[in-house]
């Protein structure tokens, strides 16, 4: 008897371990996770600046804002996740024109090119020297990484709550005790579908890609792109609203 309780306890003690620390090793993924979502949400910040600049470009006109939206496959509605300053803008050094149709037509497309960088780089990355090791090359936290991260972490657990479920550490050690099996069937306290029950109570949840507060942005086509499209809307914005335009280039130069 005291060797049947003695394995049985081993038995429990190293499934147990087992189970939480599945568990433990989810938690510090999910931790490492939400660091990297934490700095890359700062790119986001300075992509939602350079939007909002463009949009102040634009002179907030539905139409042009709808236009250059569909042209580049975007929702601005997707920079809602994050909180922002609306007074922050990207301030920047109008590039030099023949004409000022020309010189504002050029800084909507300077602007745009930085917008277009930075979603690059937050949704793959920009590999660069590490400034310890110059030796090394590093791929900052980006956004199609993240979004791996969340299915690995999801993987582990759909592995840790299908292979050991909490009513398989349970049903073990309820097993191991006969007399207390025996009254559990006399008593119909067994009965089909049981741990389905504990599983779905204690089971460790899935990670949603929505707690990261990170916004999906599909990385803009280069200018030459949609310049068809966007710089006849430019010209007719700046024909209707020429003084308008240039007081916000102005307000907007680089300080």
């Amino acid at each position: 008897m005291e060797f049947t309780e003695n394995l049985a306890n081993e038995a429990l003690t190293e499934m147990a371990e087992t189970f939480f620390e599945r568990r433990r090793e989810i938690d510090l993924h999910r931790k490492v996770l939400m660091k990297k979502a934490d700095t890359l949400r700062l790119k986001a910040v300075h992509i939602d600046a350079k939007w909002r600049t463009l949009s102040r470009l634009l002179l907030h006109d539905t139409a042009a804002i709808e236009a250059l939206s569909s042209a580049i496959h975007f929702d601005s509605r997707e920079l809602h996740v994050i909180p922002v300053d609306e007074n922050h803008i990207f301030h920047f050094a109008p590039p030099w024109s023949m004409s000022k149709r020309g010189r504002y037509i050029k800084s909507v497309e300077h602007v745009y090119d930085a917008l277009r960088e930075d979603i690059r780089d937050y949704n793959d990355g920009t590999a660069h020297h590490d400034e310890h090791d110059k030796r090394r090359i590093v791929v900052p936290p980006h956004y199609a990484a993240l979004c791996r991260m969340v299915d690995e972490i999801n993987n582990t657990i759909d592995d840790a709550n299908t292979n050991q479920p909490t009513s398989c550490v349970l049903g073990f050690a309820r097993g191991l005790n006969v007399m207390e099996m025996e009254r559990r069937s006399v008593t119909g306290a067994i009965f089909e579908n049981a741990s389905d029950c504990i599983d779905q109570s204690m089971a460790v949840p899935r990670f949603e890609l929505s707690e990261l507060r990170l916004p999906a942005i599909p990385t803009p086509p280069p200018w030459r792109d949609i310049k068809h499209t966007i710089e006849p809307i430019l010209a007719r914005l700046y024909d209707h609203n020429p003084d308008k335009i240039l007081s916000e280039i102005e307000a907007l130069t680089a300080q």
